[in-house]
């Protein structure tokens, strides 16, 4: 496509969307062959065809403008359905931290000073299981709170939860495969695994737990439990420890 039809089409598409309203002037073919960095013909070529299709018009010294003639229906606005809600999350919202505790002075002080002394090697591309020192941070934390011995290589960086539920599931699981699930649980982590494929069995909580016998009785066919340790959402009991330490 010659330059100068690429030039006019852009110009027909903002005219269209309502960006170059009908009465608007355009600058002088020599102002925008400057900053388009060609030629004035080739802008004086774009400004003719359009004028010829009657999305321009020329009125001699005054330049030239996007025509009057050109009248658009435009669609009626849109109501701002969330315009009244409040920005703030709701209280007790699941998988929400206590936002009100962060520290985001502190926070924003140490991303300047890390903004500031980036170099060029800072935006190209990390390692894909993410940043050696986080993943060290990481091992040490695990080590002194939960006494898990493991290796950097072993710790993988995902953006949260619901995104490491796939990349095991993906990994592990095919399609139609059984899992255990708490019941009640974390309802939001359900439409993850469903999304996988994997077929969900509810298993009842008592005061240790998830009810292995249960989950044995009701679905002895499920390759996966998913169970939580510690503060079991939403009845806050624990995993009993020897079903914690079995493998």
């Amino acid at each position: 496509m010659p330059r100068y039809q690429h030039i006019a089409r852009q110009l027909k598409t903002a005219i269209e969307q309502g960006e170059l309203a009908p009465g608007t002037r355009l600058p002088s073919s020599r102002t925008w062959a400057q900053e388009l960095g060609v030629s004035r013909a080739t802008v004086e070529n774009a400004y003719g065809e359009l004028v010829a299709q009657g999305w321009l018009e020329r009125r001699g010294q005054a330049g030239t403008f996007v025509s009057n003639a050109l009248r658009f229906e435009t669609a009626p606005p849109i109501p701002a359905v969330f315009a009244g809600e409040s920005p703030e999350p709701k209280p007790f919202q699941m998988g929400l931290p206590a936002l009100d505790l962060f520290p985001r002075e502190t926070w924003a002080r140490v991303m300047g000073r890390r903004l500031r002394t980036q170099t060029r090697f800072d935006l190209a591309l990390g390692d894909v299981c993410g940043e050696a020192i986080l993943r060290q941070a990481i091992v040490d934390y695990l080590r002194v709170s939960r006494s898990i011995e493991c290796l950097p290589e072993q710790v993988f960086i995902t953006s949260g939860y619901a995104d490491s539920m796939r990349l095991i599931l993906r990994t592990l699981s095919v399609p139609g495969d059984s899992m255990w699930v708490e019941d009640p649980g974390f309802p939001l982590i359900r439409p993850v695994i469903t999304q996988e494929g994997i077929t969900l069995a509810p298993i009842p909580v008592d005061a240790d737990g998830l009810s292995v016998a249960a989950g044995i009785r009701d679905c002895p066919q499920g390759r996966f439990p998913l169970v939580t340790p510690a503060h079991q959402s939403a009845g806050g009991v624990a995993l009993m420890r020897s079903w914690r330490c079995r493998r």
